[in-house]
Order: structure tokens, then sequence, then C-alpha cells
């Protein structure tokens, strides 16, 4: 009993203790808990203060980016307007060079969009230049070299018949000279415009070894107009500006698409100053050689045409390529008589087109050497050299004497295929040569037999200056039916002969275009560059070819 109230007692005692602890406890929790939510208060605000400076900042970076876009777009129209302002004053120095490198991206596309008209025409002016610089020296040394032979000829025909002996061994050596410059450089044979239409005329960038075509077409086309061979120098004329306008490419720091601009510009420069034919140059660029217009290439072609052309007319002087006399004005009556002279132009002009490929081809019949071809033409030359030596050459002597002197129809039927063989067989043969001007000549002789046919009829006028229209318009008419371009053969005819009968050359021209078009011609600049070169055989041996053959095969697929 008393254990009982003892520990009651003790119960009693110590329970204020256990409620002080308690309270204690609860005290502690709420103090910790006053603490935690305190802190949480002060966290909440750090939170939204933080909250707070974030927006601001964000504010003040998309304000200070904003005012930087502003600064730099600020800068650059700065720049822009600056650009513009020093555009004129530095328009002509910067003709030869880039534009500047201070100036934004879009100032330097802007400028350059706007000065590459001007740049290119002065590369131009230069190619234009140097082009007619060239040629008119090759004239020179071709017309110097023809009357050499022709001294030569004049010696044998008075009873030094030793001179014979000696040409004929030096015709012997060039055809050695010739064919190996052709077998290690086939790009050089022929008359050098197809390869010039076929590297134009294709979507890839132009590109070729220009100074290797340009040195052994210089050098091989004197090499072969030195005995006479009945070629024309338009063909490596027009080759020799492509070259030299190939070789300005890189130095103009053009792109490679412009190069072609370029390489056109030289091809209308060779041409130009080859005839002395501005106009006709940039014509038959646009028309045959590149078949398409621009406002680039036209302003190139024109410019280098027209500086050419003065180069040759300080060299040659003001007078035309061929020396006729006045044409005689044919009354619109008598205009039948050309419609006659366009139907036998228009037979002549596809029997030249199918003889050319007939020359082309006997050699790969007859398994005649590459080193002997050149020969073979220059040996029938001998007898034409010694009884009418303004057969020889290209034809200017020819169409020179036709407006001199009158000659029978049977000689001028004799000088008619003498022109045709012998011009085709020296063509087909692959030398260095053109068939511009072979192909002049031999209009001019169609015009005046159809002339002479008249007259002896009593159809015609029996006057020089009626046989000199018909020589004109005979050219014009074959030229323009066989290369497929009537205006430039219109224009060409009317530079080079200084005569501006512009209806009966248009009527002949027109009416054989069509005539030749009837019988399936077709430009036969065209046909010779898809016709397939075989020059495959040399003094060698068929097993030493190897190497030959392969550049013949890169020669034809481009890579030269």
């Amino acid at each position: 009993m008393s254990t009982t109230s003892e520990e009651h007692e003790k119960a009693e005692s110590e329970q204020p203790a256990d409620l002080s602890v308690q309270k204690t406890n609860e005290g502690e929790l709420n103090a910790t808990k006053a603490s935690v939510q305190k802190t949480g208060t002060k966290k909440t605000g750090t939170k939204k203060a933080s909250k707070k400076s974030q927006r601001t900042h964000d504010s003040w970076h998309v304000n200070w980016v904003k005012a930087g876009n502003h600064s730099r777009q600020h800068i650059r129209q700065q720049r822009l307007e600056r650009g513009k302002k020093i555009h004129e004053k530095i328009a002509l120095r910067q003709a030869f060079r880039h534009p500047v490198d201070y100036v934004g991206d879009e100032l330097r596309a802007d400028h350059y969009h706007h000065l590459a008209p001007v740049r290119l025409m002065g590369w131009s002016v230069l190619i234009g230049l140097v082009v007619g610089v060239i040629v008119s020296l090759f004239r020179r040394a071709i017309s110097h070299l023809l009357l050499g032979v022709q001294w030569v000829y004049a010696q044998a025909r008075m009873g030094q018949w030793w001179w014979l002996g000696v040409i004929a061994a030096v015709c012997l050596m060039i055809s050695f000279v010739v064919a190996w410059m052709v077998l290690t450089q086939p790009a050089s044979s022929g008359s050098g415009i197809p390869d010039v239409e076929k590297r134009l005329r294709a979507s890839q960038p132009i590109f070729f070894h220009w100074w290797s075509i340009l040195w052994r077409k210089i050098v091989g086309g004197l090499l072969c107009f030195a005995p006479g061979m009945m070629l024309g120098r338009e063909g490596p004329s027009v080759q020799i500006g492509a070259c030299v306008g190939m070789g300005f490419g890189p130095l103009s720091r053009t792109t490679r698409k412009t190069r072609k601009e370029l390489v056109a510009a030289g091809a209308a420069a060779g041409l130009s100053a080859a005839f002395t034919a501005p106009i006709a140059g940039v014509l038959f660029v646009m028309e045959e050689v590149y078949s398409r217009f621009t406002i680039k290439t036209g302003l190139c072609a024109f410019t280098s045409s027209i500086v050419a052309s003065a180069v040759t007319v300080q060299v040659f002087g003001l007078h035309p390529v061929f020396a006729l006399p006045d044409t005689y004005k044919l009354p619109l009556w008598q205009y039948w008589q050309l419609l006659v002279l366009a139907l036998v132009v228009g037979l002549i002009a596809k029997l030249y087109e199918k003889s050319l490929f007939w020359a082309t081809n006997f050699y790969s019949w007859a398994r005649i050497p590459m080193a002997f071809r050149p020969f073979i033409p220059m040996l029938l030359l001998l007898p034409v050299g010694v009884y009418f030596p303004f057969l020889l050459g290209g034809g200017n002597g020819l169409v020179d004497a036709l407006g001199k002197n009158r000659y029978s129809i049977g000689l001028l039927v004799a000088f008619l295929v003498i022109r045709l063989v012998v011009s085709q067989l020296s063509y087909g043969s692959g030398v260095p040569g053109g068939i511009f001007l072979p192909m002049l000549a031999l209009g001019s002789l169609v015009g005046a037999l159809v002339a002479e046919i008249f007259i002896a009829l009593g159809l015609g006028y029996n006057t020089m200056g009626y046989i000199s229209l018909m020589v004109i318009v005979g050219m014009a008419g074959l030229f323009g039916s066989v290369t497929r371009a009537p205006l430039t053969a219109i224009i060409l005819v009317m530079e080079m002969t200084s005569d501006a009968e512009l209806l009966p050359l248009g009527v002949v021209t027109l009416l054989a275009y069509l005539i030749y078009d009837l019988f399936g011609g077709e430009p036969i600049y065209d046909e010779l560059g898809a016709h397939p070169a075989k020059k495959v055989f040399s003094l060698l041996r068929v097993s030493q070819l190897g190497t030959l053959n392969g550049q013949a095969r890169k020669a034809e697929n481009g890579e030269f």
C-alpha cells in the first residue's frame, strides 16, 4: 500500500517535468518552423528578385543586340553609300583589278556586277590590240612569202627550171615539219574554227593549252602558205585570236564562265584583223561560232574587233581587201540573171561540201602517211605556179585579176576546177589553214563564169562593172550558203569590197542558201567539227604510234 502511494506521488512529481519538456520541444519546433518559413520567404523573395533581375538583363541584352544590329546596319549602309560615291572615281582604275577589299560583301557584289562590263571591255581592248598586231604581222609575212614564191616561179618560167627542184625539196621538208607539228598538237591542224566552236559551245568552263596551239598555228601556217597552198588565213587568225583571249583569261582574274567572253572576243578580233572587217567579225562569232548572243559577249566581241581593225588599218591602210571596179547598177527587170546565178551557186556549194570530205577521206583511204600528205597538193602547185601564178595562195590575187582582166569561158572553167581540186586536197591534208578565203575565190569564179556566159549569149552587159557585180554576189552567195551564215556573208563582202549593192547581195545569198538547204546541205564548220580526223599516220612504224594516237584522242575529246 505504501509502495503504491509512493509510486503515485513519484508519477505526479515527474509529470510536470514531462510537460515542460514537451512544451520546450513544441517551442523549438515552432521556432524551427518559423525560421523555415522566414527562410522560405527569403528564398521566395530572392527568386523573385532574381527573376526580375533576369528580365532586366534580358531586356538590356535585347536592346543591346538591337542597338548592335542597328549599328552594324548603319555602318554597312555607310559603307554602301561611301562605295557608291567613289564608284565613278575608281571605275577606270578597277577595270583591271578586283573591287576594293575594305568594302562589305554587299558592296563587293554590287560593285562587281556594275563593273564587270567595264572590266571585260577593258580586257577586250587589250586583246584586240595584241591580236591585231599578231594577225597583221601574219598577213604581212604571208604576202611577202607569196611574192617570193611567185618570183621563183617566174625564174623557172624564164628557163631556169632547176628552181622547180629547189621548190620540191623545200616542200618536202615543210611537209615533214608541219606533220610533226600536227601530230604533236592535233588541235593546231585544219582551219581552227571548228575547234573554237566546239570549245565555246560546250557547257563546261573553257580551258585549253593555248600556247602550244598558238605558236604551231603561226609557224605551221606560214610554212604552208610559203609554197602557195590554196588555203585561207582567216581560220588560223580566228584560232590565234581565241588563243590570245584564253591566255589573258587568268591574268584578268575573271571567272571561268567569263573567260568564254574573252575567247569569243579574241576570235572576233582575229577575223576582223584577217579581212579588216570588224562588223563581219562580230556577226560571224555571234551567228556561226558562238551561235548565241549575249550583251557581254557582243560588247567584248565588238570592242576587240574595232581595235583589231584599227591596228590593221594602220598597217595596210584604208584600201579594201579586194580591189574591184565600180559595179554596174542592174535594173530590176534583169534580176532573173541573179536568180540563175543563185541556182548555180547553190549547186556549187553542195559540190564544195561533198568534195571537201571526199578529199579528207581520200588520204585515209589511200593510207598516205601524215608526213607526205601536205607534199601532194604542194606538188600539184608546181605547174600552176609556172603558168598561172595568180591562182596561188588563198585567192586575193585571183579576185583582183577577175576585176581587171577578161578571161574566156574555157579558161574560167579550168580555173574553177583547179581551185576546187587543189584547195580541197590542201585542206584535206590536215595542215594549218582555212577555207574562208578559198570559198570566196571560188564564188568569184562562179560569178565571173556566169557573167561571161550571159555576155556570150547577148543577155548580159559587156562591161567590167557587170562582171564585177556578178563576182561580188557570187562570193557572198557561196560563202553564205556553205557556212549557213547569210548575214555574215553579206556584211563581209561589203566590207572587203567597199561595195554597198545590198539588194543583189541579199537576193543571191538568200536564194543560194535555200537551194543549198533544199539539197540537204549542213553548216560546213559544224560538220568539220563532228568529222573524225584520222591523223595517226607518220614516218614512224605503226607500233610506235601509241603516244600520237593518245594525243589525237585527247584532242578529239577536247582535253588539249
